[in-house]
């Protein structure tokens, strides 16, 4: 008896540690942000300030506490024992829930469901705990570890998994702490986004400090997928920065997203000519993809960019060959489809404004 004794307690501390460890981890490093989002809705928040380390610990405590006392009442054991932790990873997925509008991110009629089900999951285990086994104890921790991953599963599949709004709280809390060339690194791979993340990311770049005065959003824009042109174009109209060179480059940018070419080259040539000289903010070259959406508009409209050419000669040269090879790749790929002349096109040129005002909707 005594074997089997300690045993049985070995496979409890393991099914012990490993939640706990689960727990910790899943707060901290995967829901840190959600968590702030969360802790910035409590009246507390304008008293203390958000520490992730401490509110994670603090609710690892909670979690495991309650799942010792749940499995007291539940009384799983030998292999079974980390089913006692199926309401506790329920209950943490569940505070994981909330998105922005939800702090639970469910109708009430679907948790109600939820809840059935998973009381009903619980109960099927019980009775099937209930039957007698086999002595086979080789088999005995593999099974264990197996309901712990299923155990941690559940507060996985409850919980909020929603990769674009975490890399948008992501953004949000760097850019709060200043630092925005991490900020512009989170889901820097990624393809696909959304307004709210191409909004973040410009704030970012807008806020980046530039070698020149200025700002680094007409360097980096196009770097980075943009999705609903108009959304993000009338946030960068809406912006309200008290220093000029920022809020007139989310102007020019705004402008550009909206491909409205015309409306870009006039302001820029009026810049040149009254008290807000362009050319004063970046006196050595042009940000890149204002000179690429002047050459764009002087191949659209045959109107000569004077201005550009002589404020920024090399610059111009460089950028106007560059794009004369854009225009003959894609006179190439005309064989191909729309799409697939569009993928062609984007493994060269897919950081420019040309590839962005041809194929970006």
């Amino acid at each position: 008896m005594r074997p089997k004794y300690s045993e049985d307690r070995n496979l409890k501390m393991m099914c012990d540690v490993i939640f706990s460890l689960f727990t910790f981890l899943y707060l901290y490093f995967f829901q840190r942000d959600l968590l702030g989002m969360m802790y910035a809705m409590l009246p507390a928040a304008d008293l203390l300030s958000f520490s992730p380390l401490v509110v994670s610990l603090l609710l690892t405590l909670i979690i495991v506490f309650l799942g010792l006392q749940i499995g007291k009442i539940l009384r799983f054991n030998d292999m079974w024992y980390a089913c006692n932790y199926l309401p506790s990873a329920f209950l943490l997925g569940l505070c994981t829930s909330c998105d922005k509008e939800y702090f639970f991110n469910l109708t009430e009629k679907s948790w109600y469901i939820v809840l059935l089900l998973f009381l009903l999951v619980i109960g099927v285990l019980k009775v099937i705990s209930m039957i007698p086994q086999g002595r086979n104890n080789l088999m005995k921790w593999p099974y264990a570890i197996l309901l712990l991953m299923q155990t941690c599963c559940v507060t996985l599949f409850i919980g909020n998994t929603d990769e674009y709004l975490h890399r948008e709280l992501k953004i949000a809390t760097l850019i709060e702490k200043g630092e925005y060339k991490k900020a512009l690194q989170v889901g820097v791979k990624a393809e696909e986004t959304t307004p709210e993340l191409v909004i973040l990311r410009a704030k970012a770049m807008l806020n980046l400090p530039s070698d020149v005065q200025g700002s680094q959003i007409a360097e980096l824009f196009f770097d980075y997928p943009v999705s609903k042109p108009n959304v993000v174009a009338d946030s960068l109209y809406a912006c309200s920065d008290t220093i000029l060179q920022r809020k007139k480059n989310a102007e020019l940018m705004a402008m550009l997203v909206q491909k409205d070419l015309q409306k870009f080259s006039e302001t820029i040539n009026s810049d040149i000519d009254n008290s807000v000289r362009l050319s004063s903010w970046y006196p050595e070259d042009m940000p890149k993809y204002y000179m690429q959406a002047l050459v764009l508009y002087q191949y659209l409209t045959d109107i000569e960019m004077i201005d550009a050419k002589e404020l920024y000669p090399v610059l111009y040269n460089k950028v106007e060959k560059e794009f004369e090879n854009y225009i003959a790749t894609k006179k190439e790929y005309y064989i191909y489809s729309e799409q697939n002349r569009c993928n062609r096109l984007y493994m060269n040129f897919g950081s420019t404004y040309w590839w962005y005002y041809d194929f970006q909707d």
